[in-house]
């Protein structure tokens, strides 16, 4: 089981390892002292601009310690900053449209309805599974709402290069339940941020493995570290699906919702787990990771 006291303890441990390992590198890149930690500390290998706005931006979200950056002001300076990046990597995760988060004339929830949707999601969270939501507080840091080419699909992402941020576009999206929806989001997002601490200090797959694993989650094979990354993540969805289930306090429709949900992420990360066995050989800590996808299997 991974939903523990001890490995919420572990991870904590690991995060503020990390924390402090990025804090150094970019107060000696910068040859500026960050006092505490921001998820964007950690584009240090991107090249920037602006040192300034690098800066800036950082403290300003430092300074807020608000878990979803919803100020207009930080977010177009991180869309400024992101998308001056060289590399460009970062360009494609924040475009336009910042400025029609204020309104509702497109189809998309505006900043305030976003939020209390995450917040909403949370409460639920916390109510079915305080071990879970702490799991998911710890994880997740800072979540930055994005809109992108108006895309209307209900979106997020995350990057090994803002450990503890999530992007998600807060677009509209038909639904049983939109928080239900939000939960999964949160528990993929969270999935992959543990994943990255564990390769803070372990490499997952212990071999060079050339060959392509069915990836649970987009369904089609995938190079392995981000098939594994998949894995992760579908066992978080399932883990908040089973605490949905149990819980007396959802209707039938979410239930049933919910239950199909589980029905087809247990039927793709148990072809998932299938193929990998076969293909790739893992480290201690991967094949342990392995063993407790299966029980959910």
């Amino acid at each position: 089981m991974l939903f523990t006291i001890e490995n919420i303890k572990d991870a904590c441990c690991i995060l503020a390892k990390v924390k402090n390992q990025i804090i150094k590198k970019a107060s000696i890149k910068y040859n500026y002292q960050f006092l505490d930690y921001s998820p964007y500390l950690g584009c240090i290998d991107e090249s920037f601009e602006s040192k300034e706005l690098f800066i800036d931006v950082n403290n300003e979200i430092i300074l807020q310690k608000q878990k979803i950056i919803t100020d207009l002001s930080i977010l177009k300076k991180l869309d400024q900053l992101l998308s001056s990046s060289e590399q460009g990597s970062f360009a494609k995760l924040i475009q336009e449209n910042i400025e029609a988060k204020e309104t509702i004339n497109y189809p998309f929830y505006s900043i305030i309805e976003f939020e209390n949707i995450i917040k909403n999601s949370f409460f639920i969270i916390e109510n079915i599974s305080p071990l879970f939501h702490k799991f998911l507080n710890t994880l997740i840091i800072n979540i930055t709402p994005l809109v992108i080419n108006n895309k209307f699909t209900y979106f997020s992402s995350s990057s090994n290069k803002t450990i503890g941020n999530i992007f998600v576009y807060p677009l509209y999206k038909k639904s049983p339940s939109i928080e239900i929806d939000t939960i999964l989001m949160l528990a993929h997002e969270a999935g992959h941020q543990l994943l990255y601490l564990y390769q803070s200090f372990d490499n997952i797959i212990a071999s060079k493995c050339t060959s392509l694993i069915y990836s649970s989650v987009r369904k089609t094979e995938r190079p392995p570290l981000l098939a594994f990354h998949a894995r992760i993540a579908s066992y978080f969805m399932i883990h908040s699906l089973n605490l949905i289930l149990e819980k007396s306090i959802f209707n039938k429709k979410i239930k049933d919702y919910a239950e199909d949900k589980k029905s087809t992420l247990q039927k793709n990360l148990k072809l998932s787990l299938h193929d990998f066995s076969n293909k790739c050989q893992l480290t201690d800590l991967g094949q342990k990771l392995i063993n407790i996808f299966i029980v959910l299997t």
